[in-house]
């Protein structure tokens, strides 16, 4: 499949011209150094997997933690929304990647299903709850523990 085939194809996900040019280099490099195949990637340990996730042209941290988590491995994804969602409730102090990877995978009881399973509910809770603009905490059960509220928007409503 060509370039522009290939952004046609994928165009309702945006930026289709730039995506398609990653997948074609993304496929190139799987090719020429795995021979098309990573199906290796289920067996190999967690961090030597995440390594070689890690080296391909354009996936970063939370792409190659979605691959593993998917394939059963033992790791916590960190998108956008789960990052505003951890500060808001004070389960992180920053934004670094790994301090609320781990913040929620010591908060989670240590399964593969779970992490998966509360990554995805976090990012619908954060797309339909706690948006980045107009977060709706007057239906948020987190409001009582939650220092966004309690701090920003509660002291505005007061």
């Amino acid at each position: 499949m060509g370039e522009e085939a290939l952004a046609n194809a994928i165009k309702p996900a945006g930026m289709h011209r730039v995506r398609a040019r990653k997948i074609i280099e993304l496929s190139r490099v799987i090719l020429e150094k795995y021979g098309g195949d990573l199906t290796w990637i289920r067996d190999a340990p967690l961090e030597e997997a995440r390594r070689a996730l890690l080296e391909l042209p354009g996936v970063g941290e939370k792409t190659a933690d979605v691959i593993l988590v998917n394939l059963g491995k033992p790791t916590f994804p960190v998108d956008t929304h789960i990052t505003r969602i951890s500060l808001r409730l004070g389960i992180a102090r920053s934004r670094n990647y790994r301090e609320i990877q781990r913040a929620w995978m010591n908060t989670l009881t240590p399964d593969p299903g779970r992490y998966l399973e509360v990554h995805l509910k976090l990012i619908q809770f954060g797309r339909d709850v706690c948006k980045a603009r107009n977060p709706r905490c007057d239906v948020c059960g987190f409001k009582d523990v939650c220092n966004y509220y309690n701090n920003i928007k509660g002291r505005a409503g007061q």
